[in-house]
Order: structure tokens, then sequence, then C-alpha cells
């Protein structure tokens, strides 16, 4: 599918996406740019967005999302180092960086915030619980503000102070996809 997006033919590359999706449960865009020695581990319900790029040795667990927030035009989706390791049902949602040798733990949640290299993550909102080997508790750095305007977080939107989203945003990453999923699994 990838080579068929780059190729232009869009409709071509979206039907062999979705044939592949009905037959492993993953779904991964074509236009998404996935490194040499990706691997899938119980790949059921992830999703790799268009603009997503993923390094090389990557590995991610069963119902991961690599997603956009619906507030970005032009790159969207997380771009991940080399050597990460993204747990089950860790959601990361927009441009954000995910730098090498990083461990993303289950059930994390990280939107627009920046990932440090050699770093493990872990939580909803994501702190940083070890950096170098070493146990710390910082939190995660936000993402470069878009320099176009209509771009970014919605303004005038609730945020919790804790972690700077939207309730709506919470909603949409993390509450609604699990509701979902533990309907089809009941």
């Amino acid at each position: 599918a990838h080579p068929l997006h780059h190729a232009g033919l869009q409709f071509p590359a979206r039907l062999v996406n979705q044939i592949a999706r009905f037959l492993t449960g993953l779904d991964i865009h074509p236009g998404a740019r996935i490194g040499a020695g990706f691997f899938v581990d119980h790949g059921m319900g992830v999703v790799i967005g268009e603009t997503a790029e993923v390094g090389e040795s990557c590995v991610l667990f069963h119902n991961v999302t690599l997603g956009g927030t619906g507030h970005h035009q032009g790159k969207r989706h997380p771009t991940l180092g080399d050597n990460v390791l993204v747990g089950t049902a860790a959601t990361l949602l927009g441009p954000i960086t995910v730098g090498s040798n990083v461990r993303v733990g289950a059930g994390t949640v990280i939107i627009m915030r920046d990932v440090p290299d050699n770093v493990t993550v872990v939580g909803a909102p994501a702190r940083i619980v070890k950096r170098d080997g070493r146990r710390v508790d910082v939190p995660l750095t936000p993402t470069a503000a878009p320099s176009e305007p209509g771009e970014g977080l919605r303004a005038g939107s609730p945020r919790s102070p804790e972690s700077g989203f939207t309730l709506l945003e919470v909603m949409a990453a993390v509450v609604i996809p699990r509701a979902f999923s533990a309907h089809l699994t009941a």
C-alpha cells in the first residue's frame, strides 16, 4: 500500500490497507513511514496514522494508537525514534517526537508532549519515571507550539490544570476507545 500511496494512487492504496486491516487487525495508513525491524506483538487494534514515522527496531503491543489530535495540518502524527517499545493500549497523539531507546508503559497517554531519548514514561498523563537507568519523576515537555494559525489546541477549551488537556481530548483519546474496546470483548 505504501508504494501505491506515494505513486499518487490513493484509492488502490487505501483498498489494500483496508483488506490488510480486515485480515490482521492492524490499521497502518499507507502514508506512514516504518523503519526496518518493526514488530507488532499481538497486534489487534494497532492504529498508525498517515504522517506517523516509526524508527528502526521498534515494538508496539496491541491497542496502541499513534494518532492525531484533529487540530493540526501537515505533520499530524507521532514520530518514534529507534529502539522504542510501546506497551499495550498506549495512546500517543499529535505531531510529537518520541526519542530513541524509549519505553512507553501500558496504558500511557501522551498528548502533545515530546519524550526525550533514553527514558521510560508511564501514566495518564505520562511522566518520565526513569532516565538513563535512574529513577526520576519528571513531567514531559510540551511539544513546540504550532507556527500556523488554527493549529494546536483550541483556544478557550476547558483544560485540566494538571495535564493541560481539554476534557474533549481526554475523552477522545482514552475513554471512548477503551469503552468501545470493552464492549467488543464482553
